[in-house]
């Protein structure tokens, strides 16, 4: 085993955890609200403080942010479902740009992410076991990538 190879496997597959807890959240952020929207309430039609005009203007903005929200959402889905094997050549390709593949551990690498899919909700209920003051998805994203890790 060469540990340099090792430590940049590792490198990569905390890039991964990080990355698909970050798309997570933000999966979770763009959730349609009660009525359906991705987006907030338009303002309540208050004439005495806006002028139609104003509140047409404002409409316009919630409805386009509502469009791009879910635009938002399709691709975040899109990149949570992606096999973490396809995955691989763009992080070492863009993580490890100064590296080539040969300076990865490739094997200990698809294990890991193997192992991470497979492992995930496990590792999330052991955390949880041995916590008292907060829960797995209270913890920072970072946080939740080193315990996975």
């Amino acid at each position: 085993m060469d540990i340099h190879k090792r430590i940049n496997a590792r490198k990569l597959v905390l890039s991964y955890i990080y990355r698909d807890l970050c798309l997570q959240h933000l999966a979770t952020s763009f959730q349609p609200g009660e009525d359906g929207k991705n987006t907030p309430q338009p303002l309540e039609h208050k004439e005495a403080f806006f002028d139609q005009d104003f509140l047409a203007d404002v409409q316009k903005i919630l409805d386009t942010s509502a469009q791009e929200s879910t635009m938002i959402q399709a691709k975040i889905t899109e990149l949570l479902q992606q096999d973490p094997e396809d995955e691989i050549p763009y992080y070492l390709s863009n993580f490890f740009d100064q590296r080539t593949s040969e300076d990865v551990d490739t094997e200990y690498l698809l294990a890991m992410l193997k192992a991470f899919t497979t492992f995930k909700s496990e590792a999330e209920k052991a955390v949880n076991a041995f916590t008292e003051t907060f829960s797995f998805q209270q913890m920072d994203v970072l946080d939740q990538s080193i315990f996975l890790l």
